[in-house]
């Protein structure tokens, strides 16, 4: 589908689109369904935020030193990160846009501020999606703070690029779900996490993936989507590519989205799809697992409300098949098999006899 950063930024790509945040420490959710704004501090390095709907654009805010990675440009040939640590670069799709925003507005002195010296001193960045795609998808932006560029000559230049490339900083990382327009999964296959309760399945290569929702009033845990936490205890948190297996997590639109069965609501509701596409080599079973929390709103609230629901994810070995198709055979099937094999056996019994007589005769005629 890591990073240390400390601003926000955003965009995407294809029908629904992710972007996801990394940073060293503390963690921002935000969703469209509360604010259009993600914004990465000191103290709050990770940011999430949706796009959940068409022309519906959000906002993203650097801090104060930084800016956004990929640089935006004036042009429509900017891209975004495929994964939270800017490792890997794509092309944003042409239905989504990622603008910076004017710096200033009105007339500075009496003359007015040209749009370019506006956008150089941008910090902020509007990201639109005019088209959903069919499917949701993840893109990933970071907001990083810049060498100084400068140098007296061309030794010392290529020794500052050299310390310029190990200092810079990547203050935050931004992760931004953009839906697809069909539902993550179908209403009877997405499964809800109740606080309290717990999921649990078993994923082998002939399952390969797993949806479900957290219920009103909690929200997922871990933020970042190339996390998972460890074991039945679900406390350690560790990459996804920790765990020995390759696999990502996808937000997108619950089934239950717009409809009047809890949890009800008349936007989208966000559902999450586990799915591994290598299994681990060894057959040792790979135990995974993901909370969604009561939410701080919630929790104000003095009640006997379970703090949390677990969604405990067991994923085998590449070589399992765990289709249980010998125990679910059909019976006509077995009554067919079991019939012929009767019927050889009766067919081989006769000619034994035939061919034992036969010997005893001709025994008698000689």
């Amino acid at each position: 589908m890591v990073s240390k950063v400390s601003g926000a930024f955003c965009a995407m790509k294809g029908p629904a689109i992710v972007v996801g945040l990394l940073c060293l420490s503390g963690s921002l959710l935000l969703s469209n369904a509360n604010s259009t704004d993600a914004t990465c501090s000191e103290s709050k390095t990770l940011a999430s935020v949706a796009l959940t709907k068409e022309s519906s654009p959000i906002k993203i805010k650097c801090p104060d030193g930084s800016d956004v990675f990929p640089a935006v440009t004036d042009k429509s040939n900017n891209s975004y990160c495929t994964d939270s640590s800017c490792a890997q670069q794509a092309p944003l799709d042409p239905a989504f846009s990622i603008q910076a925003d004017a710096a200033a507005s009105g007339a500075v002195g009496g003359v007015g501020v040209s749009l370019q010296s506006a956008k150089a001193n941008a910090k902020s960045y509007t990201l639109t999606m005019h088209q959903s795609s069919q499917n949701s998808s993840t893109l990933y932006f970071q907001c990083r703070t810049p060498g100084e560029s400068k140098a007296r000559s061309r030794e010392e230049f290529l020794k500052k690029r050299v310390e310029e490339s190990q200092a810079t900083e990547t203050k935050c990382t931004i992760q931004v779900a953009a839906y697809g327009s069909e539902a993550a999964a179908a209403a009877e296959t997405e499964k809800e996490c109740n606080l309290g309760g717990k999921l649990s399945v078993s994923l082998n290569p002939k399952s390969q993936s797993f949806t479900f929702h957290c219920a009103e009033g909690s929200s997922l845990q871990p933020v970042n989507f190339e996390n998972a936490f460890a074991g039945n205890q679900c406390a350690d948190q560790k990459a996804l590519t920790e765990f020995g297996l390759v696999a990502s997590l996808l937000e997108g639109k619950s089934a239950a989205s717009g409809t009047p069965a809890p949890p009800a609501s008349t936007g989208a509701l966000p559902a999450y799809t586990f799915t591994v596409s290598k299994f681990p080599a060894e057959n040792t079973p790979v135990l995974l697992c993901y909370k969604c929390e009561k939410t701080a709103a919630v929790s104000e609230h003095v009640d006997e409300t379970p703090s949390e629901c677990t969604a405990l994810i067991e994923v085998s070995g590449e070589s399992a098949t765990g289709d249980g198709q010998e125990d679910n055979q059909d019976p006509s099937e077995l009554g067919t098999s079991s019939g012929a094999a009767k019927h050889a056996a009766d067919t081989l019994l006769i000619a034994l006899v035939t061919l034992l007589f036969s010997a005893l005769a001709v025994d008698a005629s000689v």
